[in-house]
């Protein structure tokens, strides 16, 4: 083809690419249009799809994926070892930038980059990378209270106050746990999807002085005051009371301390700030968003008294905007020394006694109520078994380092937790600001049920005969829950299926004694009655198939005895005796 030839049909061969590439992109528009309000089709993270999900749909369905790819590993420290979850440890995705990314797919550049990019997701999918999010502030005191479960952590210096007292205690050149260097490990294991047991990192502190214990005491007084961010989102923070102390009183009293001591005592001053928390909530919580109710008047006293101590612990509890509660980490350490006693819980196998039972109906209560404020669920796990005071599937378990619940105030405003257990009822009310109006309806539903196994051990302590039932098993259920937000004019807002659950059949366990005794018969007797009073009437014996043995005049010799029959001499039978019956 000649060069001029080529030039006049140039322009027709650029008209038709145009046109092709605008029809694609008219195609593109067209399909954008129709999932203007949810991702792409063939958008997927950890190969779960989200596409057709809203960001908020899909921000759930992230969460999830974390909790389930997520395993267990142990930390072993000293002669010690506890198990850990990375969600317990303050790990997570980052969902709401995931989500974020997901949804701008198809959706950013101009309509021949969102052209192709369709037409590649459609054809090969897109999988959403991973972004994480981790609080070593939060894992450092996870892992500071797991520790104290075993043996006391050690640390440069440990402050204790009481009242204007407070008692330092200076650890010298002891080998004391690497936080910095676990989190780092732990980070890349969670990154990774690669767990592995762990032995705790250990360094070396140099001697303490007085600006050390200067640094550990003194604390600036904060002022609690409110804010909003550039989206509008209201946060408050609380306000902090100071602590001031003397370095020369300090450095006395490290120069005073006896050669074999390790702690001083030294005054201390608390500052109270000028603004408070409680003068800044004042125009906040007026609305409740979110409630529940449960019972536990039947209780033991031991399991009544925890979980009031645990709704008391979470009372009053501030989220401000994005801020996340974890149960663990507010409640706290379940033992004695916190004030937990100890009550029945469900393990694996059934019932156990263990401090701190009876708290998780305080998790699972606070968990219905963040539902019904539709408030962001980060972590959740079901019981093993169902619980009387929850319905399937609104439960919420807790076990502290290793299973925690947590959940995010997605809201524009601060809410307040308010929880209280008096005569067997707790409630548990989440405040805040209604400014939507919005109503939350929760329905659940039983997929699947599982029948109860019997079994049977035999106890040699028991009486004979004895049928003891130790446990009396329980059926296990498949459960699942849709909740579904309505605006003020009573339309759907959005509904969001609720994480099925699973329960396992408990089984019944029955304990048996010894085989009774057989009982002797009773024989039977025959009465007649007769005038002047009462004469038992003489029973017949039966007739027997032998024939008595005949009486000789002499014995020669003593006849063969038949076999059977007994070899004492033969006489004349006695006569029957009458049987008087029993009264």
């Amino acid at each position: 083809m000649g060069k001029s030839k080529f030039k006049k049909i140039l322009p027709y061969l650029i008209g038709v690419v145009v046109a092709a590439v605008l029809v694609g992109g008219g195609y593109a528009y067209a399909a954008m249009a129709v999932n203007k309000e949810g991702i792409f089709p063939g958008v997927t993270f950890e190969g779960k799809e989200l596409g057709g999900k809203t960001a908020e749909e899909a921000e759930n369905v992230i969460n999830e994926a974390f909790i389930e790819e997520n395993d267990t590993f142990k930390i072993k420290y000293l002669e010690n070892e506890f198990e850990v979850a990375p969600g317990g440890l303050g790990f997570s995705y980052d969902s709401e930038k995931i989500a974020e990314t997901a949804y701008n797919e198809c959706r950013k550049g101009n309509v021949f980059k969102r052209f192709f990019e369709m037409v590649k997701i459609q054809k090969f999918g897109k999988e959403i990378d991973p972004v994480y999010l981790d609080d070593k502030e939060y894992f450092d005191e996870a892992i500071e209270m797991l520790i104290s479960e075993f043996t006391e952590a050690a640390k440069p210096v440990s402050v204790q106050i009481e009242g204007n007292v407070a008692t330092v205690t200076l650890n010298r050149n002891e080998k004391l746990p690497d936080y910095d260097k676990l989190f780092k490990t732990v980070k890349g294991m969670v990154e990774s999807k690669m767990f592995e047991n762990l032995e705790m990192p250990l360094t070396e502190h140099s001697e303490v002085n007085e600006n050390l214990v200067y640094l550990a005491i003194y604390k600036e007084p904060k002022d609690a005051y409110s804010k909003k961010d550039e989206d509008g989102r209201v946060s408050i923070v609380a306000h902090e009371n100071g602590i001031q102390v003397s370095k020369d009183a300090i450095k006395m009293a490290i120069a005073n301390m006896k050669p074999n001591e390790n702690f001083f005592k030294v005054e201390i001053a608390e500052v109270e700030p000028k603004v408070k928390t409680e003068d800044v909530e004042k125009g906040f919580f007026n609305d409740v968003l979110g409630t529940s109710v449960s019972h536990y008047a039947s209780s033991t006293a031991s399991r009544a008294h925890n979980v009031a101590l645990a709704a008391k612990k979470i009372n009053g509890v501030i989220l401000n905007c994005g801020d996340e509660f974890s149960y663990n980490k507010t409640v706290g350490s379940r033992t004695t020394a916190a004030g937990f006693k100890t009550a029945t819980i469900f393990t694996n196998g059934g019932i156990s006694e263990e401090v701190g039972g009876g708290i998780c109906q305080v998790s699972s209560t606070l968990y219905a109520a963040a539902l019904y404020a539709d408030l962001q669920i980060v972590e959740r796990k079901n019981h093993t078994f169902t619980v009387a005071y929850s319905k399937p599937g609104l439960d919420a378990t807790v076990y502290y380092g290793s299973i925690d619940f947590r959940f995010k105030n997605n809201t524009n405003n601060p809410i307040k937790i308010q929880a209280e257990g008096v005569n067997g009822v707790l409630t548990v009310n989440i405040l805040g600001t209604n400014d939507k109006k919005h109503t939350v309806e929760i329905t659940t539903s039983i997929i699947e049920s599982y029948g109860i196994n019997e079994v049977v051990r035999y106890n040699e302590n028991l009486a004979p005969g004895t049928v003891k039932v130790v446990q009396s098993g329980q059926t296990g259920y498949k459960a699942t829950g849709v909740k579904t937000v309505k605006d003020a004019k009573g339309n759907v807002v959005k509904t969001e299926k609720l994480p099925t659950s699973v329960y396992s059949s408990m089984n019944k366990i029955v304990e048996k004694g010894p085989e009774a005794a057989p009982v002797p018969e009773i024989p039977e007797v025959y009465t007649n009655p007769n005038v002047g009073g009462y004469v038992p009437e003489v029973q017949t014996p039966p007739q027997s198939s032998f024939q008595p043995i005949p009486q000789q005049p002499a014995a020669p010799a003593p006849e063969t005895i038949p076999q059977g029959f007994p070899t004492s001499p033969v006489t004349e039978p006695a006569p029957v005796q009458p049987v008087i019956p029993a009264q």
